[in-house]
């Protein structure tokens, strides 16, 4: 199923037209001069049009079914945002949202060939979809998630995202979440991109007490997943590589929390949820578009251009926000590396103990006879 919006043209067709009547009214003069100079035309007020917005005409192809996808959030709403933002740069964008990938590459062609400026492809057969058409369309720019490649051809963007920094940001949020009841981390079903978050992930988690990493396919795996923990050591993380609705239900079940994308609906709502801002690519590539010879645009985006979102469940701790929101900023301004494992341990009870300890000691210090 596609549901589309209406394509607005003409404009352009009605002033060539009169350009020719005008054009047609002076040869006709010129052939039956009579000595006096034929009058020339003029629109009264009521007949001018108004003027068509300047800036470039987008459209974006969101494919959300056959398949693993990235989960997104209000994405008409921001990209009409991000439209009234760049008054100027973008003259309209137009979202179409695909439930069937096969119907992407067609789908891309009729927006190209309708005039779209950009035709940026999300999901599905992106990238094949892009450089099919890139040479049927050279008038057009076209953009995909993928990454770059120096064979591309020069109305093809491949915009790349910072899945190692997101994976890392979760870890860290996993890390400071785990308490007396298993975490339970959710990456996704996109596999290739599910495995670059999970090494960011790794980095996060390499400090922490107990970390269960595993491919959990079905039910029955997330079950024996479940029982095999020993529930004497604590607290523990458990990563999953899943998008399963029913699997992320048992693990939310056993967990105290869980994090997972943001499509991802279960009986027990995510203390974190991640998704993936579409706005933010449209914006990178339309960048591209009108600023071709500026060589500091980025090609892989990731917290510094916005592209993640990660909202907070009710109840979650300021500790486990601030540390989240930490991580997020130092990848924003490039001051983290996200697969440079965590040698700091997360503090135990022991030591949580020791410190208030410590405090109570301080406090006494600082009163003093």
């Amino acid at each position: 199923m596609v549901s589309v919006g209406t394509h607005r043209r003409g404009a352009g067709v009605g002033r060539r037209a009169v350009a020719g009547l005008l054009a047609a009214a002076a040869v006709t003069a010129a052939c039956t001069d009579t000595g006096d100079p034929a009058p020339v035309p003029t629109p009264s007020p009521d007949e001018s049009s108004e003027p068509a917005p300047s800036g470039v005409q987008v459209a974006v192809v969101l494919a959300t079914g056959g398949g693993p996808t990235l989960p997104t959030a209000d994405v008409e709403q921001r990209l009409a945002e991000l439209a009234a933002e760049r008054v100027g740069d973008i003259a309209r964008i137009r979202p179409v949202v695909i439930d069937e990938a096969d119907f992407v590459p067609d789908t891309a062609a009729l927006l190209a060939d309708g005039g779209a400026d950009l035709v940026c492809v999300i999901g599905g057969p992106a990238v094949r979809t892009v450089l099919d058409l890139a040479d049927r369309f050279p008038a057009s720019r076209f953009c995909a998630l993928g990454a770059p490649r120096d064979d591309l051809p020069p109305n093809v963007d491949l915009l790349e995202l910072d899945h190692e920094a997101l994976g890392h940001v979760l870890g860290v949020a996993a890390a400071e979440l785990a308490g007396d009841r298993p975490v339970g981390l959710i990456l996704g079903g996109d596999s290739e991109d599910r495995t670059r978050r999970r090494a960011g992930t790794r980095a996060a988690l390499a400090a922490s007490p107990v970390v269960i990493d595993a491919a959990v396919e079905d039910v029955g795996d997330a079950t024996d997943l479940v029982t095999g923990l020993d529930e004497e050591v604590e607290p523990a993380v458990v990563v999953v590589d899943t998008a399963s609705t029913s699997v992320a239900d048992v693990v939310a079940a056993i967990a105290d929390a869980w994090i997972g994308p943001a499509d991802l609906t279960t009986d027990v709502p995510a203390a974190i949820a991640w998704s993936v801002r579409v706005d933010a690519i449209v914006a990178a590539a339309v960048d591209r578009l009108v600023t071709p010879d500026d060589p500091d645009l980025p090609t892989r985006l990731g917290f510094g251009e916005g592209v993640f979102t990660l909202a907070f469940g009710e109840g979650v701790a300021d500790r486990v926000r601030d540390a989240t929101r930490i991580a997020a900023d130092e990848f924003a301004r490039g001051a983290r590396d996200p697969l440079r494992a965590v040698t700091r341990p997360r503090p135990t009870a022991d030591d949580d103990d020791d410190q208030d300890d410590q405090d109570d000691q301080d406090d006494q210090d600082d009163v003093g006879p």
